[in-house]
């Protein structure tokens, strides 16, 4: 019983990581450098990573990047 509920308490863990990861990763996708809302103004925060590589933001007519890992 105790190597059961370890075992879920476990589980537990490693999900919530998952979604704090994800969460952070949202977070950081338009971590941008100071004053950029200067030029990018308004800027759309649309943009989502689905797949791994170098995008384009077409929502922000390409003058932001992103690059997506998992």
């Amino acid at each position: 019983m105790k190597v059961l509920t370890l075992g879920l308490i476990a589980l537990s863990v490693a999900y919530g990581q998952d979604e704090a990861d994800d969460l952070r990763l949202k977070r950081q996708t338009y971590s941008l450098p100071r004053g950029s809302e200067l030029l990018l103004e308004p800027l759309r925060t649309t943009f989502q990573c689905r797949h791994d590589g170098y995008f384009a933001d077409i929502d922000n007519n390409c003058r932001v990047y992103h690059i997506c890992t998992r």
